[in-house]
């Protein structure tokens, strides 16, 4: 099955794996370096500083709609018991010895 959704598990993925990538470039050449070069590509030293922000902004949108989609059933706000309630939750389908997450 072929998922068009443009934040999905799979592109979520491949964001951390490019997040990984950019803060070991940085680490490298210094996070204030005005040009990177990475597999015989010059970047711009501002183009590293934007996709980091870019990409925290879209891994947290689709944690958090995640975490809306997955606990959206719980009134968490009628009962007055707020983001703690959901840490409390256990899936019924999880093994014993812990939580799995299903997006």
């Amino acid at each position: 099955m072929i998922n068009y959704n443009l934040l999905s598990p799979y592109t979520i993925q491949k964001m951390l794996k490019a997040v990984d990538i950019l803060k070991n470039l940085q680490a490298l050449v210094g996070e204030t370096s005005e040009i990177y070069y990475y597999q015989n590509t010059r970047i711009k030293g501002s183009s590293p500083r934007n996709a980091l922000n870019f990409y925290g902004m879209a891994i947290n949108k689709f944690f958090g709609n995640s975490l809306i989609k997955r606990f959206g059933r719980y009134d968490l706000l009628f009962y007055g018991r707020g983001l703690g309630a959901i840490a409390s939750l256990r899936n019924p389908k999880a093994p014993e010895n812990g939580w799995t997450w299903r997006a």
